[in-house]
């Protein structure tokens, strides 16, 4: 067997010493002995390199020594002017070539990893790699840097000795990739210089490793729920590499437009494979210690990341012991807590005062036989010995339990008590709107639209939203045009419309592959117009002609006015009222205001009535425009077309306003006008302050009503949540408002103060209607995995049960996940790596052809 390459570069030099058999310096007396002496020359190269390279070469050097003879006999007789007979030395080269070209060809292929955390990234294409006898494969871990923030200098790594016994090495050091030239190289590092955190050593960068093979592979560390974020598609590696190895077609979509689109190859990752192989193979066997503990018990993963810790804080450690005093009670489950290798030492270093809390969490989960608390080093290993996944959401091991089939729970840490029947009912709003005598109502906790009485007391389902996620709020708001109402879509991929009779109708012909995440809408004239929460553009729906309109620019240029050190921007708008044709709209993350001509779609980007405040909540009244300050908690009444600022109240000693965890606020979500006044909707505060529009004079209004706000609840985290959920103008004059602790709704009088509660509750039928064949399933939307998500409809309870029965209701869920996961990721039958390796092999061998 012999490189390709080498096998090419051997023929080309044979073809070359027969050309020099015939050229005229032969037959030039002075030059016969210089020429042969080189023929001799390229002749002992040929063997050396075939010795140092190729096996068979016992068979061909004898031929070429000699050869040699023949030509050192011939340059012996060189110089008397006669002409030389090479006959016999063509001969001996043809036989040569003959025997060289018999040869059968194998190409280099190289992996060039550099974490061997990493490895499973391109595990499976070097195991298809190896056992193709026509391929030398070779693993060649390379060294990189890690930056030491505190000392501000380049660690140096090298992982060489990490990698499993299994996959032999070969150490960087004493391979010569100039000389190799390998005819494939793979890596799984998409960054060269541009991470600002490690970096793989300069000298393997992809530009530097594309000057030296023919094929550079880029296939990426991770795999994501479906998408990739835009800015990891303009990374170095893609601007050098031959092909991305991506796992799926809506992955791929992603770098539509970009030059190396028709690059980007969607195989699947080789990161399943290794888990589906690990899974269906049995290879891994649970440890004799931990079999000591879970005793025959079917077994939970349970992930805990820093990222949630330092997040939520005493809120997740809480959760976490109410969980383990929870599966307590199902004595055939037991859990495998798996916290991050780093967990401790970060509580230790920036949450000093939750270390105890952690550690007694830590001791009641050992002494109360709750499960195995695990810190080996292979994640895949537990994933492949355990039977489910508990845990949050943002982490890609969920995608590996998606590929093995296993059910997943995602827990809600703020579901901090057991849900009672009365609480199940409580029906949180998100938007009412009354037409023809009828109040519809849109619900944050489920996707549908419903009917509620005047009294608030009785909530019937209409009807369930066909062909979106279940239990996730499905429509924002509402906008009410020639008698029909239209839903602002919120994590959905079509629009929808009541019509006169009571259906409900899709405004696009089929659903978009995006999903729609939509805040406020506003008709003007016969267009809706629906501000993005999080799509980077405003849609424009002209209900006369059916056209869809997209202005993304204005979102763009508005979101380059974010105020300094904000961080990701969530909600791209807030709010939105309109003076004439001029639709202003605000969010909490800039000082300005967006003003967009709803004729033309020209928009505009002004300064708002006080310079060091943002604004969330807006109304209007006439040329006159009330904004909410989301910093301040001020209420300002100003004119914008003149600049001019009539007052500005400030917020009330009496209310307490706080920050998010974040550090964020908006101490004022809305404002309503109801009419002499204009009444703010508590957002991080705990009250709501009436203004009389005339004078500005304001005071505080039902302030019994939020006395217990900053007071965590069971479902309510004051630091995470608003205050309110729900606030709009009711009837000709008052307000009706919701809170966020318990669901109720205060029903106020702004001229005299007054207010009536009561809390809205589902009727038991429309319960049973929307939960009935239900087993809490679902694949929200596309970013998401198919999961069973905590809540008050589908508590741990149901799933814990589900994990403890029958194994054929686990299997029919563990199809289904793999049926939607297949949306995000190819060939989930485990052989990503050997379809990667057919497609370069033929890739190299139709270049080689032509």
């Amino acid at each position: 067997m012999i490189r390709k390459t080498t096998k090419e570069q051997l023929l080309s030099i044979l073809q070359m010493m027969l050309k020099l058999h015939h050229t005229k310096e032969m037959e030039n007396g002075k030059t016969q002995r210089k020429l042969l002496t080189q023929c001799q020359e390229s002749a002992i190269t040929i063997g050396t390199i075939l010795e140092e390279k190729v096996e068979e070469s016992v068979k061909i050097v004898p031929l070429l020594e000699m050869y040699c003879e023949e030509v050192y006999v011939l340059a012996e007789s060189a110089g008397t002017g006669e002409k030389i007979d090479l006959e016999y030395a063509d001969g001996m080269l043809y036989d040569v070539i003959n025997a060289i070209e018999e040869l059968q060809e194998v190409y280099q292929i190289v992996f060039m990893p550099y974490k061997a955390a990493m490895w499973d990234a391109l595990e499976s294409i070097y195991l298809a790699a190896k056992d193709d006898v026509g391929c030398e494969a070779l693993v060649v871990p390379v060294p990189y840097y890690s930056f030491d923030q505190k000392k501000k200098e380049w660690i140096p790594h090298y992982e060489g000795e990490l990698f499993p016994p299994n996959i032999p090495v070969t150490s960087y050091q004493k391979y010569n990739l100039q000389e190799e030239r390998p005819d494939v190289i793979y890596v799984h590092n998409p960054y060269d210089d541009s991470n600002y955190v490690t970096s793989v050593h300069p000298s393997f960068y992809s530009a530097e490793l594309k000057k030296y093979t023919k094929k550079l592979i880029y296939v990426p560390y991770y795999v994501t729920t479906g998408a990739i974020s835009p800015e990891h598609t303009i990374l170095p590696v893609y601007f050098h590499m031959d092909y991305a190895i991506v796992q799926g077609e809506r992955f791929k979509r992603g770098f539509k437009g970009l030059p190396y689109e028709d690059k980007i190859i969607p195989l699947g990752s080789p990161k399943l494979d290794r888990i589906i192989r690990m899974c269906k193979s049995g290879e891994v066997k649970m440890p004799k210690e931990w079999e000591k503990i879970v005793k025959g018990r079917r077994t939970l993963m349970l992930n805990t990341s820093i990222s949630c810790l330092l997040d939520e804080g005493s809120i997740m450690l809480d959760k976490l012991m109410w969980l383990f005093k929870k599966i307590k009670q199902y004595p055939g489950l037991a859990l495998i807590w798996r916290p991050h290798p780093l967990l401790r030492s970060t509580i230790e270093s920036m949450r000093p005062q939750l270390l105890m809390q952690y550690e007694e969490l830590i001791a009641y989960f050992q002494e109360n036989g709750v499960g195995v608390f695990d810190t080996t080093p292979d994640i895949t290993s537990t994933v492949a010995l355990s039977d489910g996944y508990i845990g949050e959401l943002s982490t890609s091991v969920v995608n590996l339990f998606g590929a093995a089939g296993k059910p997943m729970l995602i827990l809600d840490d703020y579901i901090t008590e057991d849900i009672t029947p009365e609480e199940r009912l409580r029906f949180p709003i998100q938007d009412l709107c009354e037409k023809d005598g009828v109040i519809y109502a849109l619900s944050q906790r489920y996707n549908g639209l419903f009917r509620i009485r005047k009294d608030l007391r009785q909530i019937e389902l209409i009807a369930k939203i066909s062909d979106q996620q279940k239990w996730q709020m499905g429509g924002y708001s509402f906008a009410e045009h020639g008698g029909e109402v239209f839903l602002s879509p919120y994590m959905m991929n079509n629009f929808y419309y009541l019509d006169d009779k009571k259906n409900i109708n899709a405004i696009l012909s089929q659903n978009s592959e995006e999903t729609f995440f939509c805040y406020k809408s506003y008709v003007y004239q016969n267009r809706i117009f629906y501000l993005p929460a999080q799509n980077g553009q405003i849609i424009v729906y002209d209900c006369c002609s059916g056209l869809v309109q997209y202005c993304a620019d204005a979102i763009s240029a508005y979101k380059k006015t974010v105020i300094e050190n904000w961080g990701d921007i969530w909600e791209e708008t807030w709010d939105c009222a309109a003076i004439d044709n001029i639709l202003y709209i605000t969010a909490n993350y800039s000082k300005k205001i967006l003003c967009l001509d709803m004729d033309t779609l020209q928009y505009e980007i002004v300064s708002g009535p006080e310079e060091n405040d943002t604004y969330t909540g807006i109304v209007s009244d006439g040329d006159i425009l009330y904004l909410a300050g989301g910093f301040s908690g001020n209420v300002y009444k100003w004119k914008p077309k003149t600049g001019e600022l009539y007052y500005k109240v400030l917020l009330p000693q009496q209310i307490h306003a706080w920050r998010f965890h974040n550090g964020r606020a908006l101490v004022h979500r809305a404002l309503v006008k109801a009419g002499d006044f204009v009444v703010t909707i508590p957002g991080t505060c705990d009250g709501m302050v009436c203004i009389y529009k005339e004078t500005g004079t304001a005071c505080c209004i039902a302030e019994n009503f939020w006395e217990n706000a900053e007071k965590a609840a069971n479902q309510y985290q004051p630091q995470y949540m608003y205050t309110a959920t729900f606030g709009k103008k009711w009837g000709d004059s008052r307000v009706i408002v919701q809170r966020g602790s318990d669901w109720m709704v205060a029903i106020i009088d702004p001229a005299t103060g007054d207010y009536e509660t009561v809390t809205p509750e589902l009727t038991g039928q429309a319960l049973e209607q929307l939960i009935t064949g239900e087993n809490g399933f679902e694949k929200p939307y596309e970013k998401w995995t198919y999961m069973y998500q905590e809540s008050a409809f589908f508590p741990v309870d149901r799933f814990f049960r589900l994990m403890e029965g029958n194994r054929e209701t686990i299997d029919e869920i563990a199809k289904q996940q793999i049926r939607v996961l297949s949306d995000i990721a190819e060939n989930l039958d485990g052989t990503c790596g050997e379809k990667t390796h057919a497609f370069v092999m033929e890739s190299l061998r139709k270049e080689s052809k032509g």
